[in-house]
């Protein structure tokens, strides 16, 4: 979804994805915030990058609501 290096991002361009109306799907993922001390939140974060790692790739943007 992101076609530049990390390294080139900048919040004009993750702002873009909200303003384009890129949904959520196999290759992005929006989460507002993450709890790592709460075991479901936790566990799901964890499954998601686990699906991203076992497939093409993806894009995981936290903080944007």
């Amino acid at each position: 979804m992101l076609d530049k290096p990390f390294s080139e991002l900048c919040l004009e361009d993750v702002l873009a994805l909200k303003t384009n109306g890129v949904e959520e799907g196999k290759s992005i993922d929006f989460k507002f915030e993450i709890h790592l001390d709460n075991s479901s939140q936790g566990k799901e974060f964890a499954a998601d990058i686990t699906s991203f790692a076992n497939t093409t790739g993806g894009d995981l943007i936290i903080g944007s609501k």
